[in-house]
Parts: C-alpha cells; sequence; structure tokens
C-alpha cells in the first residue's frame, strides 16, 4: 500500500523546480551585460602648465610629463614617483619640445626634440631619475613632429614636420632610411606584424609601412575627408584661403593599435570621427561621429578597449572593439566654449578656453589610463586662472551595469 503522505515533499520541490524552469524560459528578461566604462581615482595639479604627454617605467613604476610652454617659451620635462604621484625631478629648458620614450633595460628616457620648432631636431638621453643629459644626437634636417619605437626591432620612426616624409632610426638614433610622404602626422606601430601606420592630416588618408623594407605597402587607406583642391595648403598660408574645406575636412591626427585584434583607431578632429580600420584587409570597418576636437587615441588590448581624447571637449571616450560602440564618455577636465575649435587654430570663435586634454596613454597591466591636461595656456596664475596650469587625471577602468534595465523578477 503506497503512502501519498510520503511523497508530499517530493511533489513540493517538483513544483517549485518547475516554477523556477518556467521562469527561466524564454519570457525572462536578462539584464544585459556591463558596460565598459572609466572613472576618476586621482587628480594631480600644481604642474608646470602645457604639459601634453605622459610615458610609463612600467618596471621602476615611474611616470614621465613634457611639454612646451609657447608662451614663455620653455620646455619640461619631469619623472614622477607613480605610487605617490609625487615630482622626483624636474627639468626646464628652450629648446625641449620633445616626444619621450622610456628604456626599462637602462632605466633611461629619450626625449625626441624639434628644439622649440627648429628645423633641427634632436634625441636627448636622460638619466632615468636624475633627469642628467647622457647623450644628444642631432637629426639634421629633422623638424620633429611626432615619434614611433617599435620595441621589437629597436627602431624609431619620426615624422618630419618641415616635408612630411617619416624617418627611420636605430635604437642609438643612427639614421637608417627616409620613408617618402609629404603630410604625415601621427604614429602607430603593430609589433606583431611589424607594421607602421601613418596619419596624413591632409589627404584624410592612412599610409602602412612595411617594418622589414621600410615601404608603404599598395595605395593609402582613404579614412576621412581630404582637403581641397588637393595641396592646397601648400600655395597659401594659415588660414589656407585656396582650401575650400579647411573647416570641415577631417585632418586625421591621432591614431592607435590594438595588435591583439590588428585593428587600427582614427581619430579626425575637425569632423569628429573615430574610425575603425581592419589591419588585415586594410579596410574601414566602422566611423562613429562623435564630436568635433578629437585629437589623440589609445588602446586597452587585455580588455578590448579603444580610447578618444577630445582636445576641445576635454572628454575621455571609451570604444567597445565588440560592438565598435562607445560605451562610456567621461569629462576629464572643464571643456572649451561651445564653438571653439582650436585644433583648427581658429581662436577668434572661443570665448573660453578651458583644461584642454592633451594626451593619454595607459599602464602595461591596463589596469590605468592617464590623461594629461595642458591648460588654457594663458600664461596667468593658477590661482586667479583655474584653468592655466597642467593636470594629470588618472582613471581606472570599469564595468557598469547600473543604468542596464532589470529583469522582471527582480
Amino acid at each position: 500500500m503506497i503512502n501519498n503522505k510520503s511523497f508530499a515533499p517530493l511533489v513540493a520541490i517538483a513544483a517549485c523546480m518547475a516554477g523556477l524552469f518556467a521562469f527561466s524560459g524564454s519570457d525572462a528578461k536578462e539584464a544585459p551585460p556591463p558596460k565598459p566604462g572609466a572613472k576618476i581615482i586621482d587628480e594631480i595639479t600644481g604642474l608646470p602648465s602645457a604639459l601634453y604627454s605622459a610615458t610609463l617605467n612600467s618596471r621602476a613604476n615611474l611616470i614621465y610629463l613634457t611639454g612646451y610652454d609657447w608662451n614663455a617659451g620653455m620646455g619640461h620635462l619631469l619623472v614622477m614617483d607613480g605610487w605617490t604621484h609625487k615630482v622626483i625631478n624636474q627639468i626646464s629648458s628652450p629648446t625641449l619640445n620633445a616626444s619621450l620614450f622610456v628604456d626599462e633595460d637602462t632605466n633611461t628616457v629619450w626625449a625626441v626634440s624639434n628644439n622649440g620648432g627648429s628645423p633641427n631636431g634632436s634625441a636627448i638621453q636622460f638619466s632615468g631619475l636624475t633627469l642628467k643629459v647622457l647623450k644628444t644626437v642631432p637629426l639634421n634636417g629633422v623638424n620633429v613632429n611626432v615619434v614611433a619605437l617599435n620595441r621589437k626591432t629597436g627602431k624609431y620612426y619620426v615624422t618630419n614636420y618641415s616635408n612630411g616624409e617619416i624617418e627611420v632610426y636605430d635604437k642609438q638614433f643612427n639614421h637608417l632610411t627616409t620613408v617618402p610622404d609629404d603630410n604625415s602626422s601621427y604614429l602607430a606601430i603593430n609589433e606583431k606584424t611589424n607594421k607602421i601606420y601613418v596619419t596624413n592630416y591632409w589627404d584624410g588618408t592612412v599610409s602602412v609601412i612595411d617594418g622589414s623594407t621600410e615601404t608603404i605597402i599598395g595605395n593609402p587607406i582613404q579614412v576621412g575627408v581630404a582637403i581641397t583642391p588637393n595641396d592646397c595648403y601648400k600655395t597659401s598660408p594659415w588660414p589656407y584661403p585656396d582650401c575650400t574645406n579647411y573647416d570641415s575636412f577631417s585632418a586625421l591626427d591621432g591614431i592607435a593599435v590594438d595588435a591583439t585584434t590588428d585593428r587600427i583607431f582614427v581619430v579626425g578632429p575637425n569632423d569628429g570621427t573615430l574610425a575603425t580600420i581592419d589591419g588585415n584587409t586594410n579596410k574601414v570597418i566602422s566611423t562613429l561621429h562623435l564630436q568635433e576636437g578629437l585629437a589623440f587615441a589609445a588602446t586597452m588590448p587585455e580588455l578590448k578597449l579603444a580610447l578618444a581624447l577630445n582636445w576641445d571637449r576635454s572628454t575621455l571616450s571609451i570604444l567597445d572593439e565588440k560592438t565598435e560602440q562607445v560605451t562610456d564618455t567621461v569629462q576629464v577636465g572643464t571643456p572649451d566654449s561651445p564653438n571653439c575649435l582650436r585644433i583648427q587654430w581658429d581662436g577668434g570663435s572661443c570665448s573660453f578656453w578651458g583644461d584642454v586634454a592633451s594626451g593619454v596613454t595607459v599602464s602595461a597591466d591596463n589596469k590605468k589610463i592617464y590623461v594629461v591636461t595642458a591648460g588654457d595656456g594663458s600664461g596667468n596664475s593658477p590661482v586667479t586662472d583655474p584653468y592655466a596650469a597642467s593636470k594629470l587625471i588618472i582613471l581606472t577602468p570599469t564595468q557598469d551595469n547600473s543604468l542596464a534595465p532589470r529583469a522582471d523578477n527582480q
């Protein structure tokens, strides 16, 4: 004889489980995955004005800042403790207008400088802590614009502001060769594929250099809007009256590579575009229209994120590579006035200049983002003008689902 009461607990459990399975079926709504973002964790003030880049020594946990104050005619180089964010040493020189590169093996730093706008640049090697000059190499005929280092091959690539060509040097800055070009701007390197990507400011294109032969591969990639008519900037000085679209062409500048996904990210300051190139096909796969003033780019390969820094709006946008969508925009300083677009040096439309976000870099472990603001360039006292001096803003990446719609059972 079966005792029905002995099955009562089992029936109750089965009913409960059935209810759970029914709820977790197709009718239930799941919360979307968290969106990548960033938040500010520290802000360092009291720095010299007109700093525009940060470089890191990950092994020694040091931060290097550099910039050039055109009002004072003075360049600065600072080394900071990465733990305390205190300045360890600082030097200034009227010829120090440089891109910085750290040699972690020797604990030294190279400053590749255009010597305050000179057509003859120089590469200066400093000790990592004392900032004592160890070596100076003249770069004759090179008005240094932007520099990139391939750490695997030990080659430096320098865009020459005077003629737009790309100069190639070994690790001790012995000249190796010249890659022909006429309007090169920024560079980024994929060390896995040994390819160098160069933005061409006026043409709206990106050139790809084969690092083994130092030659340009195929035709430049058309990424943005070119100046029209072609080469009109060569026939007349600023504000380039011979150019018909000076206020709207892309003016490609910042570029960054994610070697893990073989994607290249390019920003256009004039039209506010953030474009993604597939490094395997050399085709543009996405173009987002954000906001005018984008000037710099960086990547966080471990998180599959790209960063775009806006010079005029002082914002940092986070792009999720998986979706090719911007998932967060962080205010890292006070923006300029709404109609101000200083990337075109049009000071007449600027009623107010803010902090000016001028450089972005990422720690080797992808756990911190460093943003440098240059300040408004007024030369005023920071006491009377809160935007006169530079700042170092430190952020950390986040995964934010606080705004995600909640499931029905929550």
